[in-house]
């Protein structure tokens, strides 16, 4: 099966991260619902590499990883602080991710960017 990045999922994952206290063990990322392991594994490896997370991982077998986070970087908290309003999050939704059906994480990212700023009357 194709996996597909989850930004629902990526978002949950951040906050999740980012509520981990400082100095604390690494964090085996886990979520309550209709989350399977192996794709929240596959979504933490994705934001290690894309630089939102501080985490190490290794991969075990094909589609199975040992995967644990540290922390969010600068980066990761710029990127979650834009996804963190409710308001926001719901326009990206329906305005980038839902119509996009291919579209870059940095077009997502700019969009929160700009919006944000707009909002702030800085646009």
């Amino acid at each position: 099966m194709k996996m597909v990045r989850d930004f629902e999922l990526i978002r949950k994952i951040l906050l999740l991260v980012q509520k981990k206290p400082a100095c604390s063990l690494p964090l085996k990322v886990k979520l309550d619902g209709d989350y399977d392991q192996n794709d929240v594994d596959e979504h933490v490896v994705l934001l290690i590499e894309a630089g939102l997370i501080n985490g190490i991982f290794e991969q075990l077998h094909s589609c199975e990883y040992a995967v644990f986070a540290y922390r969010l970087t600068w980066e990761g908290h710029d990127f979650l602080g834009s996804m963190t309003d409710e308001t926001i999050w719901s326009k990206a939704m329906d305005v980038v991710l839902r119509p996009a059906g291919s579209f870059t994480f940095d077009v997502l990212k700019e969009w929160l960017k700009a919006e944000a700023a707009n909002r702030l009357g800085l646009s």
